[in-house]
């Protein structure tokens, strides 16, 4: 069983709620937002997420590249997990993880509990 907290930034619901449960049966406690204004929000309420998982287009001016330059402002040690229907792995910041869509919940799952594994390892040896 794994633990943390996790921030979810998802504008299609079905796919919000349905990586949200899984992450629940995980461990993980979730909060869920549907663009990145609510994103900024959770992250002003809660500015301690150990990681952030986004999606890059996000209805609204912003989209989830944004969100991962804010997150690296605000909390640069919180995991970042982008995710995308295009080929954007390139346009994502060198420090954050990729997935294409169409992904599993499966690996969505594994990529965050590695990128959390080596954050307390790090923590572990500082």
């Amino acid at each position: 069983m794994r633990s943390g907290t996790v921030l979810l930034v998802e504008d299609e619901i079905l796919i919000r709620a349905i990586l949200a449960d899984l992450l629940k049966e995980e461990g993980y406690s979730v909060v869920q937002a549907g663009n990145v204004l609510e994103a900024m929000a959770a992250l002003g309420r809660h500015p301690t997420f150990d990681a952030v998982i986004t999606d890059i287009d996000m209805p609204g001016c912003l989209d989830g590249l944004d969100l991962a330059g804010m997150v690296r402002i605000l909390a640069p040690r919180t995991k970042i997990i982008i995710l995308s229907a295009g080929n954007a792995s390139d346009s994502c910041p060198s420090d954050c993880h990729f997935l294409q869509k169409p992904y599993s919940v499966r690996q969505v799952v594994s990529l965050l509990g590695e990128s959390m594994a080596i954050s307390l390892g790090r923590a572990f040896r500082s």
